[in-house]
């Protein structure tokens, strides 16, 4: 994927995720934001990855 693609995606992701957060209840809100840490790890590192493969 190229990174204007894997752009898109991210900001497509980011807006799904925030209105998950501003849809759930308490309990929701709670759990989707002790995922935020990690999906945004996973996302920096996948980045990351496909520079390396871009060069």
């Amino acid at each position: 994927m190229s990174s204007s693609t894997d752009t898109l995606i991210f900001s497509q992701l980011s807006r799904s995720y925030v209105s998950a957060v501003n849809s759930a209840e308490k309990d929701g809100k709670r759990n989707l934001m002790r995922l935020l840490p990690s999906l945004l790890k996973s996302s920096t590192r996948n980045c990351s990855i496909q520079q390396q493969f871009d060069e």
